[in-house]
């Protein structure tokens, strides 16, 4: 397991991988529990590997940004590499203390890296960000510009 700890300057940041194979259930066939099955395993390896990392970095608390990359032999387009890295998210958002993974404080980017035949990974980056207020009806939070996630504001989440 590869472990990170980098001083980035005014943000703290936590770095970790995740030894998961990840794959998108957008268009799976098969029996629901064994979907449920790879889901629960990759939030328990998402959790070990983070106890693991925090045991030798700095906590990082909300408001933060967090880049999940995907390591495979091949890639997935925007929206099945979403899909492939739900369960890494829902456990990250589980582990920051977040109600859910919608929570504006929190600003989730994805990324991918072509592994050799057979790696498979999620390389996990949590940076600390600064607080930003809020304008006139602006969101707390800027998007991503590398295909983050955009941070809602309560006033559009009913659009």
């Amino acid at each position: 397991m590869r472990l990170l700890a980098i001083d980035s300057g005014p943000g703290l940041m936590l770095a970790f991988t995740v030894p998961v194979r990840t794959k998108s259930r957008t268009n799976a066939r098969g029996h629901w529990a064994r979907g449920a099955r790879e889901t629960k395993a990759q939030r328990a390896a998402t959790l070990l590997s983070y106890q693991v990392a925090r045991a030798t970095q700095m906590p990082v608390h909300p408001p933060c940004a967090v880049t999940m990359t995907r390591v495979a032999p091949r890639p997935l387009d925007d929206d099945n590499l979403r899909d492939a890295l739900k369960a890494v998210r829902d456990e990250l958002a589980h582990i920051l203390g977040l109600p859910n993974d919608r929570d504006p404080r929190v600003a989730w980017e994805y990324a991918q890296e072509r592994g050799e035949p057979k790696e498979y990974a999620v390389l996990v980056e949590v940076r600390t960000m600064e607080p930003q207020s809020a304008g006139a009806g602006g969101s707390p939070m800027e998007p991503s510009p590398v295909g983050g996630s955009p941070a809602f504001s309560a006033d559009s989440e009913g659009v």
